[in-house]
């Protein structure tokens, strides 16, 4: 006779279940080797498990209390990162005498590879909350509290984790651009828009960074009135918005544009005056 299967005896999905309950205890052990593997495993095709399925058969509780975990170990990571900006090279003082000349670019070297591995583990915790984002779950208070340290220290990362930052940005232009963030919390990801202005107006900026700050074109008239933003450093980024050739050639360039005209109207004058420097025949 027959035996009738259940759904959940589907050798795959009690897969994804198992994956979904050692992620949990991975996090809740700060086991952040095992964090960065199945984060490896999420991004491979090869694989069945992913952080989406792994959400799926999770509680709301269990997500919660993941999050809470995520958040400890993220602030961790993130301080061995800010030491490193924030000290720079190693401190020669402290080197001995009897090691050769190379010593502190070794160790310099080495610390950006500790960096590199901290990044990851930062990273997985992004991809989580991207694949929440995907899920469309309700967001845990972790989560949020994550994106609000992430987009505090997004200054502090060095360049040389480009990456992560970015990630960082695009997690935070998500949620803002899917209204998971209720009215006036918007200021949570105020220093993301900076980021992405900053980005247009590096040399050989693409089209596609102006496109980032296009998806948060709204955030523009907000930004002066938040109590954490440098009003000055605001406003010069928008004057060099106005005469980039980026923004001008561009449709949506020439949007942000009026956006930064019409958010700027005490600054107006300052604004219009860079403009006619950049371009005498403008008449405004």
């Amino acid at each position: 006779m027959a035996m009738n299967v259940k759904a959940d005896s589907n050798p795959l999905k009690m897969n994804s279940k198992i994956k979904g309950k050692n992620l949990i205890a991975a996090v809740k052990a700060q086991d952040t080797a095992k964090l960065v593997e199945y984060a490896s495993e999420n991004k491979s095709k090869k694989q069945v498990f992913t952080f989406k399925k792994a959400l799926k058969d999770l509680t709301t509780k269990e997500i919660d209390l993941l999050w809470e975990d995520l958040n400890k170990i993220i602030i961790k990571q993130a301080e061995i990162i800010i030491s490193f900006t924030t000290k720079g090279s190693p401190n020669k003082s402290k080197s001995s005498p009897n090691k050769s000349k190379s010593s502190p670019n070794k160790s310099k070297s080495s610390s950006k590879k500790v960096c590199m591995e901290v990044s990851r583990i930062i990273q997985a915790s992004i991809d989580i909350a991207f694949a929440m984002l995907d899920n469309n779950l309700t967001l845990s208070q972790g989560l949020l509290h994550m994106l609000v340290f992430l987009n505090f220290i997004i200054f502090k990362i060095p360049d040389f984790l480009e990456s992560l930052k970015y990630s960082i940005a695009s997690l935070c232009e998500k949620m803002y651009q899917l209204n998971f963030l209720e009215a006036g919390s918007e200021q949570i990801t105020f220093n993301t828009i900076i980021y992405f202005i900053k980005r247009t107006l590096q040399q050989r900026a693409s089209k596609k960074t102006v496109k980032d700050v296009y998806a948060m074109q709204s955030f523009i008239p907000k930004i002066f009135t938040m109590s954490d933003v440098d009003v000055r450093e605001v406003l010069n980024l928008y004057k060099k918005c106005c005469t980039a050739p980026v923004y001008l050639s561009m449709l949506e360039g020439q949007k942000i544009i009026t956006s930064i005209l019409i958010a700027s109207t005490s600054h107006i004058t300052e604004i219009q005056n860079a403009i006619e420097s950049y371009l005498p025949s403008a008449a405004m």
